[in-house]
């Protein structure tokens, strides 16, 4: 029941917009013809202009060229919808996967909350953003790639219980995380990141 009315509030939308731009030259176009074919046809039979006559078979003339416009854009409604469907479905389809981005950035959540001790935690760290890297330049744009692999400046972190050294490393593990996660949402085509900028 809900793709008949989706189908009937398009054809109305269809027409009332059909009917606005065309609408003022039509109804002058419609109302001069029905007056002339009116005193035309009176004069034929030799009755004098009616004015009244005139005015109701130009409204009526009206009232058929909206009801033909409504009939027309009901008939062209369904092809409209399934058109616009069918290209929501196909940009949809075009959207990278970012899956793997996804999982990756997961794993570093966890190397994040590890208790590692140092030369494991670099390790694992530097394993991470390598594959990260891989993955990136499948999917994102070389300024995504360079801004997550160059981290610049950047805010400072304390993570309590870490050595300094191991602080150093999850400061800018969390950094490169935050920088993944902006990526992942312009990669994937989401509407706030592409309006976060690196």
């Amino acid at each position: 029941m809900s793709y008949y009315l989706a189908v009937c509030a398009r054809a109305w939308r269809d027409a009332a917009a059909l009917l606005t731009r065309q609408g003022i030259f039509l109804g002058l176009l419609v109302a001069v013809l029905t007056a002339a074919i009116t005193g035309w046809a009176g004069a034929g039979v030799g009755e004098r202009f009616n004015v009244g006559l005139a005015v109701f078979a130009a409204v009526g003339a009206a009232l058929v060229v909206a009801a033909l416009a409504l009939a027309w854009c009901l008939v062209a409604a369904p092809w409209r919808l399934h058109a616009e469907l069918a290209a929501r479905l196909q940009a949809f389809e075009r959207r990278p996967d970012v899956s793997p981005l996804v999982a990756l950035r997961e794993r570093g959540v966890q190397l994040l909350n590890s208790d590692n001790q140092f030369i494991l935690l670099e390790m694992d760290i530097r394993r991470w953003e390598n594959e990260t890297v891989a993955e990136l330049e499948k999917c994102a744009t070389r300024s995504d790639v360079s801004w997550f692999k160059v981290l610049g400046e950047f805010r400072a972190r304390v993570f309590l219980g870490a050595t300094e050294e191991i602080n150093r490393e999850k400061t800018m593990l969390a950094e490169r995380l935050d920088r993944l996660f902006v990526i992942i949402r312009r990669v994937e085509g989401g509407a706030e990141g592409r309006t976060i900028s690196p």
